[in-house]
């Protein structure tokens, strides 16, 4: 396997930040590709996203879930992954989001160069999703319940 690590800095606090990460059925309002994300069941999630022109369905399931502090998952249908993305107090408003991939290159993530940067603009798109100011305030104030 091979593994990705990249870190960003969100300001708000840690309570705020992870609790919006929870929110798996938000990810297509900062994941690019994203289409759905669906609950199954307590652990597990349908993942439906499309990338360069293909579509891609997944299962992931959480693992482990340390409240502020870590969520782990893994892939159990689809291309093979699993990740943790960790949670870190700086100041009070201000927190580290350091998400950590492990992938197999051969199961849908060829370009290694190319995952890394989907990785940061995630990342950064969270951060904007958060921060105050950002879409899901915009989308609260104006009470915006769909695209």
């Amino acid at each position: 396997m091979e593994s990705i690590k990249r870190s960003t800095e969100v300001q708000a606090p840690i309570e705020e930040v992870y609790h919006q990460w929870t929110q798996l059925e938000d990810f297509p309002l900062f994941m690019k590709s994203l289409r759905e994300v669906r609950r199954l069941d307590e652990r597990r999630f349908y993942w439906r996203a499309e990338r360069d022109g293909l579509l891609y369905e997944a299962i992931e399931e959480i693992s482990l879930m340390i409240p502020n502090r870590r969520i782990a998952w893994r892939n159990v249908s689809g291309s093979e992954n699993s990740g943790v993305v960790s949670f870190d107090y700086l100041e009070s408003a201000l927190t580290r989001v350091t998400l950590d991939l492990a992938y197999v290159p051969d199961s849908g993530w060829h370009d290694p160069f190319a995952l890394a940067e989907r990785i940061e603009r995630t990342l950064d798109a969270f951060r904007d999703l958060v921060e105050p100011g950002g879409v899901m305030e915009e989308l609260v104030t104006h009470n915006w319940r769909g695209f």
